[in-house]
């Protein structure tokens, strides 16, 4: 489960704030959730891989700065977007008790069946 810190009206912060502790929220992962994380930080990856297609080895070609910036911030997205779909991943595992190859199996054959809107 993802657990959100939140205060009064659900702005997150910090476990304790002016004195006062955190409410814990739980919110659930379903598994279409997953394959939709999974499939975000995959698109991301094929981003990641067409830049480098197109500008050449970061070490091998000189790439602008416009072009190092672009690289990096979608290198940034992939990373996180695929830390995401992990950390829901365990939750929803854990939260379930099923074997995590069994659940990630599952979720690769969702995204690959029914792929989502292109890049």
């Amino acid at each position: 489960m993802r657990r959100v810190r939140t205060f009064g009206r659900g702005d997150r912060l910090g476990a304790r704030a002016g004195g006062r502790l955190a409410r814990v929220l739980c919110v659930a992962h379903t598994f279409d959730e997953l394959v939709q994380k999974r499939r975000a930080a995959d698109q991301a990856h094929s981003r990641v891989e067409k830049l480098r297609d197109s500008y050449g080895p970061p070490t091998q070609a000189h790439w602008t700065p416009r072009q190092s910036h672009t690289y990096e911030t979608a290198v940034r997205a992939w990373r996180d977007l695929d830390r995401d779909a992990s950390s829901a991943m365990a939750e929803y595992v854990r939260e379930r008790g099923r074997p995590r190859q069994e659940v990630e199996e599952s979720v690769h054959r969702a995204v690959e069946d029914a792929p989502g809107p292109g890049i």
